[in-house]
C-alpha cells in the first residue's frame, strides 16, 4: 500500500503535466466580428447599429428573425454616449421605429416601437479602457390583450 501510494500519485502528476500539452479542445470554427455584424444584420435588419460598432457575443442572445425577432444585444460603440445619443435618436425612425420614452441622465434609456415590438435601447459610458460608449439592446414582441 506504501508503494503504490506514490506511484498512483506521480502517475496522476504525470498524466496532468502530459496532458495540458498533448490535448487541446476545438469547440468549433470561430465567429469572426464582421461574420457576427452580417449575422446580426441578417436577423435583426430593421434595427440598425452604429457603424464600426463591436457585438459583444457574450451578452447577445437572438432569437427569430427578420421582423419577429427578440432578444438582447450587447455592443461597444467607439463613440461617445453623446454622438450615440444622436445616432439612435434619428437611424431608428428611417426604419419604422418611433420612440416613445427617453430618459437621459447618467445613463441614456430610449424606448421605440413597432407595432408588433418593443425595443429598449441603454447607452451608458464604456469601460476606462476600451470602447467609449457601452450599448444593450433589448427587443420584446408587444403583447396585446384581446377585448
Amino acid at each position: 500500500m506504501r508503494l503504490t501510494t506514490p506511484l498512483l500519485g506521480f502517475a496522476l502528476a504525470a498524466l496532468l503535466v502530459g496532458g495540458c500539452g498533448a490535448v487541446s479542445v476545438d469547440f468549433g470554427p470561430r465567429i469572426s466580428q464582421e461574420d457576427t455584424r452580417l449575422i446580426v444584420e441578417a436577423l435583426i435588419g430593421d434595427m440598425p447599429l452604429p457603424p464600426g460598432a463591436e457585438i459583444r457575443n457574450r451578452e447577445t442572445v437572438i432569437l427569430g428573425s427578420g421582423a419577429g425577432w427578440a432578444g438582447r444585444i450587447g455592443i461597444d460603440d467607439k463613440q461617445t454616449p453623446a454622438e450615440t445619443l444622436i445616432f439612435f435618436r434619428d437611424a431608428p425612425a428611417r426604419n419604422g421605429w418611433v420612440m416613445t420614452s427617453s430618459t437621459v441622465g447618467k445613463d441614456i434609456v430610449m424606448v421605440y416601437e413597432k407595432p408588433d415590438r418593443i425595443t429598449t435601447v441603454e447607452i451608458a459610458k464604456g469601460r476606462v479602457i476600451g470602447p467609449e460608449t457601452d450599448i444593450t439592446i433589448s427587443v420584446v414582441p408587444r403583447i396585446t390583450m384581446a377585448p
